[in-house]
């Protein structure tokens, strides 16, 4: 079956991020169904407010199909040296968002390169926040990151390793072909 991507960014012009942030407000249990339907019913209404004339808002919209080789999911390596990590970190960071796994809190560095790389992956695929947006391998020494969204957004969330971590881009993520790009749509009062 075919896939395809909604990208959607709403640029409220009268309302601050707090405002926002306590639409979408959740007790971090993103998984349970009560709080993954106070997000989407946060969205609806901001969008409802927007389209409704309760406050000004730019909207920004992009859909692409998820097919062919027009386009590329990111791709990062962490190369795991076992023998200088003790107490070390992994940090995903995006803007004011950071994610922070730590060798003997969130994962343990075992043995090996090897074993510390299966374990920084599986610390990855564990993580509420980071398993929405990557799958990780342990690979001989290296845990191999994939981003779940095609394209150059996960680009944006900087992936940096403690000692004993190297991280490196393996592969860009690169835009698919875009079946339809709306740039700027005004809602609700004019600016």
């Amino acid at each position: 079956m075919a896939a395809s991507w909604l990208f959607v960014a709403l640029k409220l012009t009268d309302r601050d991020s707090t405002y926002v942030k306590n639409k979408l407000r959740t007790n971090g249990q993103a998984s349970a169904r009560g709080e993954k339907r106070r997000v989407v019913d946060g969205i609806k209404e901001l969008l409802t407010g927007a389209v409704g004339g309760t406050h000004g808002a730019n909207l920004f919209v992009g859909v692409t199909a998820d097919s062919g080789s027009s386009g590329a999911y990111p791709v990062f390596n962490v190369a795991c040296v076992q023998s200088t990590s003790a107490g070390s970190a992994v940090t995903f960071t995006w803007g004011g968002h950071v994610v922070t796994l730590t060798e003997g809190i969130d994962f343990a560095r075992g043995a090996s390169n090897t074993t510390e790389a299966a374990a920084l992956a599986a610390a990855i695929n564990a993580n509420e926040i980071l398993k929405g947006l990557y799958s990780a391998v342990g690979n001989v020494g290296n845990c191999v990151i994939t981003g779940k969204i095609p394209g150059s957004l996960l680009a944006d969330v900087a992936i940096a390793g403690g000692t004993g971590f190297t991280v490196t881009t393996t592969t860009a993520g690169a835009e698919f072909t875009s079946a339809l790009r709306l740039q700027n749509v005004l809602l609700g009062r004019t600016p």
